[in-house]
Parts: structure tokens; sequence; C-alpha cells
């Protein structure tokens, strides 16, 4: 309830409501310190110094302050270790989706204990490759095949798209480069 942008006062009413019972809001703002210093914790905890692959992608939500309800950038960064396990590196929340805010980021990363990423997958933000390579210099960056079939499909008539993108897989599923012009070329 604090993460969603009540408050104190708020959330005790709302759990008397819910609960039957009574919190002070002295008792939430005690909780909410708690957590708030295992968040800190979490958000600047030191980080592995390769990760194999890694998405990085930005999500616009709706965040209630205390001037009312705004749209805001979550940056978002997921890396896979070289164990193969998932492993969310980091949110960060901003105006809007920059280059000059994702060369923070990679700072920010690098500073954690980030020395390498080896794929860097992305959308096509202007600037961003450069930003990422700036900081990471051996990465591969790759273009995320969700953006990229995203913005390819503004192209076609909306009754084709099914067929288009079920052909589309078939490409970029292929298991070989032989395949995939097989494929494109049907």
């Amino acid at each position: 309830m604090y993460a969603r942008g009540m408050s104190q006062r708020d959330i005790a009413a709302t759990i008397e409501d819910i609960y039957g019972f009574q919190m002070s809001h002295e008792q939430i703002s005690t909780i909410t310190g708690c957590v708030m210093e295992e968040v800190e914790a979490w958000r600047n905890r030191p980080l592995q110094s390769f990760y194999p692959f890694a998405f990085v992608d930005c999500i616009y939500v709706s965040l209630r302050t205390e001037y009312g309800v705004q749209q805001v950038a979550v940056y978002v960064m997921l890396a896979y270790d070289v164990n193969g396990c998932k492993d969310v590196l980091g949110l960060w929340i901003n105006e809007t989706e920059s280059k000059h805010a994702w060369m923070q980021i990679f700072d920010e990363l690098r500073a954690r204990g980030v020395k390498d990423l080896g794929i860097l997958s992305m959308d096509g933000v202007s600037g961003l490759e450069e930003g990422a390579k700036a900081v990471f210099p051996h990465a591969t960056v790759q273009r995320c095949i969700v953006h990229l079939i995203r913005n390819s499909i503004r192209y076609i008539p909306r009754k084709q798209w099914s067929a288009f993108t079920k052909q589309l897989k078939l490409i970029y599923g292929a298991i070989n480069v032989k395949q995939a012009r097989q494929e494109f070329e049907l």
C-alpha cells in the first residue's frame, strides 16, 4: 500500500476496514521504515562481475504522488548469470526515458561491480546503444525481437497481423541461417 502511494494514515484506515484491528500511523511508519531499509539494501547490493545476457527496457506506469497521479518511466534491467539464474539488477524511476538516464544506470551498475555484459537486448531508443557501449564496450547489443516485431507490424494491415506474425515466428525461430532463409522465401 505504501509503494502505491497511500499515506500512513490511509494504510491504517484500510487495515482497520479490512482486518478489523487498529494500527497507529506511527506503527505503519515503523514497518515501512524497516521495509525501506531492505529495499535500499537490495538496490545497493553488489552485483556479479559478468552477466552473459541482459535485457533493458523502460515501461510507463501510473504513480500517485502528493501532486496527483502521473505517468513515470520505470527502467528495468533483468540479467542471467553464468549459472542461468535470472536476476533483476535494478528498477529505477524517472520522469521519461532518456539516454542520459540509461547512462547513469549503466554507470551505477559498473560501480556495483558489473565489469562486462555478453549480449545486451534493448529497444531502439535513440542513443541507448551508444550509451551501453560507452560503459560496456565489449557487450554485443541486440535489438529486442519483441520491439522489432512491434515496430514492423505497423506497416502491415491489421487484418494480416496474425498471418504475418506466424510467418515471422518461423523465421526467427529457425535453428540456423539456412532454415531462416528458407522460411523467409516461402
